[in-house]
């Protein structure tokens, strides 16, 4: 047996790593400046473009043959090469044991609206969501300008999650837009930003054939830049379990397998949850999961171990994203008090760090140059919080 991973960003460094565990020899795929490139674990391969990507797994499928008689698993743990396999290389999926739901399912939970609206059909609440060219009719602000699904190498036009507050905003974004070639706007969404009385929840999950194996409600304490977890806590309440359980429920009737992580709002007063994005692949606060369970590698790698839990309440930092939420959270008011006491919070024995790790420290030492500048010039506040 062998292993491929396509993508190396914290996520996908987390995943080499862990599957390396098991004494197969792993390959792993990613872009020039992922940090995984920077880890002594795994065999690994550049790929900047399609070419690129199917020259690695060329490479990788003559090296490993006929010793692998068992195939190759693939983890797709990048949302850039998951929506490049899926618009321009679905052969992939016959090619290699992709670990992921069947092709349909995977193509429907990859783009937003149809992740929305399939699982509306359970019963879970979102935000309104209008498609890009449906933006005139937009006239409750504000609003939060995203990607629909996402497109390998045109991420820089529009960040992660754009907050946009008024009419004009959304006029001078729309036309910003509408100067870029045509498929950008088509993987364009405006969703309703939801910002008062509510929490952010993350629910994080690997399923086999339907079956629940490892399961993790968070509360996204803080995130930087908006929409990405920098401090993620267990979430253990009443209402947020059910929630975790409703979502599992549905993953089961779907027979799901693979990942997913569930973006959702929790409207603090009435306890309703709503479904803000899907992402059907390894996602950010992962590694919170192998806190949690102790036998991670072997519930992803074998299809009858199931995750050995742990009581403890877990959490996950991402401390070169959390440092900048820390700064930005004084920069509106500042309470050494309040500093003192989210450092403390934030790094605890039953904390797992992003990246660290003592016996393959450069990713982690890689990240902190890298981050600092991408991150500091991230500076607009959400309008409400």
């Amino acid at each position: 047996m062998a292993y491929v991973v396509f993508g190396l960003a914290p996520p996908g460094l987390f995943l080499m790593r862990q599957l390396g565990k098991t004494g197969a020899k792993v390959y792993a795929v990613g872009q020039s400046n992922d940090v995984g490139f920077r880890s002594k674990h795994g065999v690994k391969f550049q790929a900047d473009s399609l070419q690129d990507l199917q020259r690695a797994v060329y490479e990788i499928a003559n090296e490993c043959q006929p010793a692998t008689a068992n195939g190759i698993k693939a983890f797709i743990a990048s949302s850039l090469y998951l929506s490049l396999i899926l618009q321009e290389w679905p052969e992939l999926f016959a090619r290699l044991d992709v670990v992921g739901p069947n092709l349909a399912l995977m193509k429907k939970l990859n783009r937003k609206t149809a992740a929305i609206r399939l699982f509306s059909q359970f019963g879970m609440k979102a935000p309104k969501t209008y498609l890009f060219h449906e933006h005139e009719s937009i006239e409750d602000f504000p609003v939060i300008l995203k990607w629909n699904s996402q497109l390998f190498g045109d991420t820089d036009i529009v960040e992660k999650t754009r907050i946009i507050d008024t009419k004009r905003e959304l006029t001078e974004a729309a036309a910003e837009i509408s100067k870029c070639k045509p498929g950008i706007k088509g993987n364009l969404i405006f969703q309703e930003y939801l910002c008062h009385n509510v929490r952010e929840l993350g629910y994080g999950a690997f399923f086999y054939s339907g079956l629940e194996k490892m399961s993790i409600m968070v509360e996204q304490a803080r995130q930087h830049p908006k929409g990405v977890s920098s401090y993620a806590v267990e979430c253990q309440s009443e209402s947020a379990s059910e929630i975790k359980t409703k979502l599992s429920g549905i993953l089961q009737s779907l027979d799901y397998t693979g990942f997913m992580e569930i973006d959702l709002l929790q409207d603090t007063l009435s306890g309703e949850g709503y479904v803000l994005d899907v992402n059907p692949r390894p996602w950010g606060f992962m590694p919170i999961l192998s806190k949690k369970y102790g036998n991670f590698h072997e519930c992803i790698t074998v299809p009858a171990v199931m995750g050995e839990v742990v009581e403890e309440k877990v959490q996950f930092v991402d401390i070169h994203r959390d440092i900048v939420a820390m700064l930005k959270k004084q920069a509106k008011g500042f309470s050494l008090r309040q500093l003192v006491n989210d450092v403390r919070a934030a790094y605890r024995k039953n904390t797992v760090i992003n990246t660290f790790d003592s016996n393959d420290m450069m990713p982690f030492l890689w990240g902190v140059p890298k981050k600092a500048i991408v991150n500091l010039r991230r500076t607009k506040p959400p309008p409400c919080v």
